[in-house]
C-alpha cells in the first residue's frame, strides 16, 4: 500500500495504529467482486470437467450471464474508484508464482492475519495498554528529589564530608597544601639543552 498506518498515541496511554489514509471501502468493495468472479468461474470449470458430456445450454447460458454481470459489476468498481486504486500499491504483483506458490499466496491474501500473528498483536496492545508512561516520569521526578535531598548531607569537594565539616575535623599533615611562593608564579620554560638532556637520557631538568 502506498498509504502508510500512522501511529496514533491515545490519552490513556495505549498505541494503536490509524488506518483513516488506507482505502478500506475501495479496496474491500473490489475484494468482494473478484471473489465473487472467482467463484464463479471456478464453478462453470468443475461444471465443465467433472462430467463426461457438456452441461445443457440453458445452465451454461446462466452461468455466463451471471459471470458477464459481475465482470461489468467489477468494471464500475474499478472506475469509480480509479483515482485511489492508481496510487495504490498491489502485492504480490502480477510475476508472483501463482501455481507454484500457491500456499502462500492464499496466506498473502488472507482477509486476517494468521492465528498466530494475532495473539502477538493481541499480546502487543495488551503490554502498552499496562505500561503507563505518566508513572515513568512520576518514577523519575522522584528519583530526582531523593538525589537532591541525599546531595544536602555531603559535599563533593576536598576530602571530608559536610559533617566532618559541621563536627569540625581537621586533615593531617599529609593531606595540607604548600602554599610557598617558590611554587607560585609560572613555570620557567626548558632551554634546547635541557629538553634534549631529558629526551636522551631522562634526566629531571630541573637538576
Amino acid at each position: 500500500m502506498s498509504a502508510v498506518p500512522s501511529v496514533s498515541n491515545q490519552s490513556n496511554g495505549s498505541v494503536k495504529p490509524d488506518f483513516s489514509n488506507v482505502p478500506v471501502a475501495s479496496l474491500e468493495s473490489l475484494r468482494l467482486r473478484l471473489t465473487q468472479l472467482t467463484h464463479s468461474l471456478a464453478k462453470l470449470s468443475d461444471a465443465m470437467q467433472q462430467s463426461q458430456s457438456l452441461p445443457h445450454w440453458s445452465s451454461l447460458q446462466n452461468q455466463f450471464n451471471v459471470i458477464l454481470s459481475q465482470l461489468t459489476s467489477l468494471s464500475r468498481t474499478l472506475d469509480s474508484n480509479y483515482e485511489v486504486l492508481r496510487g495504490t500499491n498491489v502485492f504480490p504483483t502480477v510475476d508472483f508464482p501463482t501455481t507454484q506458490q500457491e500456499g502462500l499466496l492464499t496466506t498473502l491474501l488472507r482477509k486476517k492475519p494468521l492465528p498466530d500473528v494475532s495473539d502477538w498483536i493481541n499480546d502487543s496492545y495488551s503490554r502498552s495498554e499496562a505500561s503507563d508512561v505518566r508513572k515513568d516520569d512520576e518514577f523519575s521526578s522522584w528519583c530526582i528529589g531523593v538525589s537532591e535531598e541525599a546531595m544536602k548531607g555531603y559535599t563533593f569537594e576536598g576530602y571530608l564530608t559536610q559533617k566532618e565539616i559541621d563536627d569540625g575535623v581537621e586533615l593531617g599533615p599529609e593531606f595540607a597544601h604548600e602554599d610557598s611562593e617558590e611554587n607560585s608564579g609560572p613555570v620557567p620554560g626548558l632551554g634546547l639543552s635541557q629538553m634534549l638532556r631529558f629526551v636522551y637520557q631522562g634526566a629531571d631538568w630541573q637538576t
